[in-house]
This record gives C-alpha cells, sequence and structure tokens, in this order.
C-alpha cells in the first residue's frame, strides 16, 4: 500500500467530522501523524528532531498533539486563486 499505509492503521484513522471533534485533545503517534500528514514516520522524526513540529514524550514513546498535525496542515494548504493566471477570464 502507498506511504506504508497499512489497512490495520487506516481502521484506526478518524473517518467522520465528528470521530475528528473527539480528538480535540488527542496525543497521536507517530505512525499516526505520518498517515494523516501524507509523510513517513522518519519525515516526522526528521520534523520532530528539527523544530518544524512539537511532540511529547511519555516515557518511551513520542507523541504528537493533533493541534500540531492541524497547524501543519493548514500552513501548508494554499489558497485557492481568485482569478486564472494567463488564461481565459
Amino acid at each position: 500500500m502507498a506511504l506504508g499505509v497499512t489497512s490495520k492503521r487506516l481502521n484506526t484513522l478518524p473517518t467522520s467530522s465528528d470521530e475528528l471533534a473527539d480528538l480535540a485533545d488527542r496525543l497521536l503517534s507517530l505512525e499516526m501523524t505520518a498517515d494523516l500528514l501524507g509523510a513517513s514516520v522518519w519525515t516526522i522524526r526528521k520534523w520532530i528532531t528539527k523544530g518544524k513540529i512539537t511532540s511529547n514524550k511519555i516515557g518511551a514513546r513520542r507523541l504528537v498533539p493533533l493541534s500540531e498535525v492541524r497547524r501543519v496542515i493548514a500552513e501548508s494548504t494554499v489558497p485557492r486563486l481568485a482569478q486564472c493566471r494567463g488564461g481565459r477570464d
């Protein structure tokens, strides 16, 4: 499967807006963070090391707040252009 997403991990991802709302303050595993952002776990680890995203270490586990995932998505979203450039209006 693409991007290392397994069917087992896909079944744990939120699928509706109600489920996403329930995750407001949830801490996500690096695997789930990677799945939601469409990146590899190694990329998520690199981003944490470089300070691009924050994480919490609880015991031996590194967890990412859902708010960080939302922030990364919001910052990387390109707004839609009002007009088409160089084409017909």
